[in-house]
């Protein structure tokens, strides 16, 4: 959508209509302001460019389902790469751990016998 509106009249006039909202939050970039909702809204941004001409275009993208399955599968290979470096740790300290048991017991033997 295009709009005669200057950049600060539209972003001001966001401001006010979703004031009332929590989980809405405004970016400031250098080329736009970016809406972004984390919320239950139906959609997930705003765009609100910073044009040199006169007008000023609006772009507000909807929620999607490949947004939404990006996101989750983004979220599961997080997860899935935490437990990974925790898994590696725990085997990594679990051997050395071992390894050091291992030697005093060997030490203790020697010297009760």
């Amino acid at each position: 959508m295009k709009t005669q509106l200057s950049h600060d009249e539209v972003v001001s006039f966001y401001r006010r209509a979703l004031k009332d909202f929590e989980n809405i939050k405004f970016r400031d970039w250098k080329d736009a302001t970016y809406i972004e909702d984390d919320g239950k809204m139906p959609w997930h941004s705003i765009t609100i460019s910073k044009g040199e001409g006169q007008e000023t275009s609006i772009i507000i993208v909807k929620d999607n389902w490949t947004w939404i399955i990006g996101t989750l599968i983004l979220r599961y290979i997080g997860v899935f790469m935490v437990l990974m470096v925790l898994f590696l740790g725990m085997s990594i300290s679990g051997r050395v751990i071992s390894g050091f048991v291992k030697r005093i017991e060997g030490r203790k033997e020697t010297v009760t016998v």
